[in-house]
């Protein structure tokens, strides 16, 4: 197993993730049979799946609990690996965070009305009785007279 995370680059720390262990768990109880799945299997019909184990998770577990408890709207201005300017948009909610949206803002002048803009557009989509409030950043275009 070692030389498979040498090899691959695997992080070391993936070895305390909780969903690692369990795999192990699985394929022992499964036995000397068991296959490993493909290449292409495990970024087309296994990750679509995952996908929507997790949107449902996120859903009942954090979404339905803003009817009671609401939600921060956070957005974060920063720039991508690619040197993209991007704004992030975070949910933050007592069960969890869930991650909104990123907007990418190449060649947009960034007043402080096309901020505002782009947190309504947020807080359309999360539903204004929702949200209770909002966080930026400090930047300058972030606040307005």
């Amino acid at each position: 197993m070692a030389r498979a995370f040498y090899s691959a680059g695997i992080p070391f720390a993936v070895t305390n993730n909780s969903h690692f262990k369990q795999a192990l768990i699985y394929v022992s109880k499964f036995g000397p049979g068991y296959t490993a799945p493909s290449e292409y299997t495990m970024h087309t019909s296994l990750l679509k799946n995952e996908v929507k184990k997790v949107e449902r998770e996120v859903k009942s577990t954090i979404l339905n609990e803003l009817d009671q408890t609401g939600g921060t709207i956070v957005s974060d201005g920063w720039s991508n690996v690619r040197c993209k300017p991007l704004i992030n948009f975070i949910l933050v909610c007592t069960k969890g965070d869930v991650f909104l949206d990123s907007t990418d803002t190449s060649g947009e002048d960034k007043t402080s009305q096309y901020i505002a803009d782009a947190i309504t557009k947020q807080i359309d989509a999360v539903g204004p009785l929702k949200v209770i409030q909002v966080l930026t950043d400090s930047a300058s275009n972030c606040k307005s007279s």
